[in-house]
């Protein structure tokens, strides 16, 4: 590719890298989420690269062009390879950290979510031997109404007599959450929802 190309290119790149690297910069300074933060530091890094690259290459560029001496590519250009490799090294601690937080939050989530697991009961209704009572305030419950009161209003009982016939129920299924109760499939002929 002809150097003046390259030049443009060079020319061009610079000023957008430096306005990818501002903008992560600014989005990780307002940035609440740690993970977030963790990214937009290591794209901020990465623009200070790919800065610190071009740079770099258009120096050489005017070296081999003979614009500038050599003496000026040691005092100046050689410093932006060390500028481009910590920043290359503090990208990869970026991104480091923001997989680290990210596997954390993943392994807090698959813990709440083995905590709420819903598990599904293997018995009938019938094999429950439910008191008529109960079986409505199960029917009631399997129609979507999961709450005691709503639960008594519907029935005209007292929510503590729900309460009451809901342990009952959990009791013989042999569960002590009511979202494990919602996993029953009655059969037609035990309810008719």
């Amino acid at each position: 590719m002809a150097r003046w190309i390259q030049t443009v290119l060079l020319g061009v790149n610079i000023p957008l890298f430096a306005a990818f690297g501002l903008r992560a910069m600014w989005l990780w300074r307002n940035e609440r989420s740690p993970r977030f933060r963790s990214l937009l530091a290591a794209g901020s890094f990465l623009a200070v690269i790919a800065i610190a690259g071009s740079l770099f290459h258009l120096g050489t560029l005017a070296v081999e062009a003979g614009v500038i001496s050599e003496r000026v590519e040691r005092t100046i250009l050689r410093p932006i390879q060390v500028v481009a490799a910590t920043a290359a090294i503090a990208a990869g601690l970026s991104a480091w950290r923001a997989y680290q937080r990210a596997k954390t939050s993943l392994s807090h989530a698959e813990r709440v979510l083995v905590a709420n697991a819903v598990t599904p009961l293997n018995v009938s209704i019938a094999e429950l031997e439910l008191t008529a009572r109960e079986l409505e305030v199960l029917e009631t419950m399997l129609r979507g109404v999961i709450g005691d009161r709503d639960i008594a209003d519907r029935l005209y009982v007292s929510p503590a007599t729900v309460r009451s016939h809901v342990t009952s129920i959990m009791r013989k299924a042999g569960t002590r959450s009511r979202r494990d109760l919602l996993t029953v499939t009655p059969t037609d002929d035990e309810i008719a929802l």
